[in-house]
């Protein structure tokens, strides 16, 4: 067993029972939380159709490029280009 483990079971041992009960009920709802998030990342949600933006259009925005390394850069306006 890793050291962190030895620890928390020392920790644990040294907590009054009801103080147990409670950490029981928050390290289930942690696997829970983590088993939830587990399933919606490897869903298969097939086919979306596409987004209804409303009488607007998409929002008016810039042109962004990722770049491994340094994540969303705004690309500039090329039209301004000589």
């Amino acid at each position: 067993m890793s050291t962190i483990k030895k620890e928390i079971h020392e920790m644990v041992d040294a907590l009054p029972e009801e103080k147990i009960i409670l950490l029981k009920q928050i390290l289930e709802d942690l696997i829970n939380a983590n088993q939830e998030d587990h399933s919606w990342l490897e869903a298969d949600l097939g086919e979306l159709p596409p987004y209804e933006w409303g009488t607007d259009g998409p929002p008016k925005g810039k042109t962004v490029k990722y770049q491994p390394g340094v994540g969303l850069v705004i690309q500039e306006d090329q039209t301004n280009e000589g």
